[in-house]
């Protein structure tokens, strides 16, 4: 049973909390644009896209997907490795969000996109994705019952400010109970992700561990913190 409830995270993280949102050092919508029309440029299909989404495209797909399949990606992992201190966080308590990072391998969806006009269809996801420099862009390998499929996927930017490496599964817990931002708790991206892997039969061990240590972190907050963070 699932023990990282949205009472439970209500009850800690009543609201949002407002954050002055810095973009300066955004990458550009036309360095974005160039780089998405090179990528698919690469790609092995004129057609179509097959994207590989391991945390909140699962359940926040940002495109219009035609197809889903479940996958598996060899060499990687999702794991909660990069900090985010906008959205789900904030400078003094930063989220942690989801990235692949190195592993044996992910259990996962690969989504398929269409269109004439393929960078159009794919550009939202891409910007949501690469702007913040957390995300290297990679065409991976995805493992389906209906054989391998070329897929495009976002991996941890190992070189930037923003990736954490070994993080210990207690740390990363009491960063995801602590931070709340302008959309909300980080422990409502956890508990969205774990329940769509239930949903699609995607047992991921380490994710399910974290939704219990996180659930035990929220227990312990006081209301009076959950109440002054909210502010």
């Amino acid at each position: 049973m699932l023990e990282l409830t949205r009472e439970l995270i209500d009850s800690r993280h009543p609201h949002p909390v407002h954050v002055n949102v810095d973009r300066s050092t955004d990458v550009p919508d036309e360095q974005l644009r160039r780089d998405l029309q090179r990528y698919l440029h690469d790609s092995p299909m004129l057609e179509r896209v097959w994207i590989f989404g391991y945390g909140s495209l699962l359940w926040k797909p940002e495109v219009l997907v035609a197809r889903t399949l479940k996958a598996t990606v060899l060499g990687f992992r999702r794991r909660f490795c990069l900090r985010q201190v906008r959205s789900r966080g904030r400078p003094d308590e930063p989220c942690l969000m989801l990235a692949l990072d190195s592993g044996v391998s992910c259990v996962s969806l690969v989504q398929e996109v269409r269109g004439n006009n393929l960078l159009e269809a794919v550009w939202p996801v891409w910007r949501r994705e690469m702007r913040g420099h957390g995300y290297v862009a990679r065409w991976v390998t995805a493992y389906t019952i209906d054989g391998p499929v070329p897929a495009l996927t976002f991996v941890a930017n190992k070189a930037g400010h923003r990736y954490l490496a070994n993080l210990s599964l207690k740390t990363t817990a009491r960063m995801l109970a602590a931070a709340c931002g302008p959309r909300g708790a980080c422990a409502d991206y956890l508990r969205e992700t774990v329940l769509k892997l239930n949903e699609l039969g995607i047992r991921d061990e380490y994710m399910w561990q974290l939704q219990q240590l996180v659930a035990e972190e929220l227990r312990r907050r006081p209301a009076r913190e959950a109440r002054r963070a909210a502010d």
